[in-house]
């Protein structure tokens, strides 16, 4: 009797699910009907930024964490005929340490549409500043993402 009521128990879930599947939500012909707009829909954003052609994003970039710790954001913002991101990196070992900064810059909806990438050398204890810029039409925001550390 206790196996009969498991098997019934774990069927119930299926058979709500196939009814919450019936005909009543085919269209003619038993055709799924189309979604039809909402009326609360938003118009698309007047402004886009779009990845320039010939534009490759990297897949990897180099990232260590030690690294990436050592390293700070501080700015994204436009530029003339762009956008860039900058900030610091300490040098936290007793030696001079060199940092390889990649910054992705997306929309507003994760979309990569530029990437660059700096190369900076700090002398042991010390901290020093960083840019990453690059050239793109900008129309609306974008963010910048710290991607990598090596």
């Amino acid at each position: 009797m206790r196996g009969r009521a498991r098997l019934l128990a774990a069927a119930l879930p299926l058979a709500l699910a196939l009814a919450a599947c019936s005909a009543d939500d085919a269209g003619e012909g038993g055709e799924p009907r189309r979604a039809e707009a909402s009326a609360h829909a938003t118009d698309p954003p007047a402004e886009r930024t779009t990845k320039p052609r010939g534009v490759r994003i990297p897949a990897e970039v180099p990232n260590r964490p030690a690294k990436r710790a050592a390293v700070e954001m501080t700015g994204c913002a436009a530029t003339d005929g762009g956008w860039a991101a900058s900030g610091t990196a300490a040098a936290v070992k007793a030696r001079d340490q060199t940092f390889v900064i990649s910054v992705f810059f997306t929309t507003d909806q994760a979309t990569v549409v530029a990437w660059g990438r700096t190369r900076v050398t700090v002398p042991a204890g010390e901290r020093a500043d960083w840019q990453v810029g690059v050239d793109l039409p900008v129309q609306g925001e974008l963010r910048c993402v710290l991607r990598g550390v090596g």
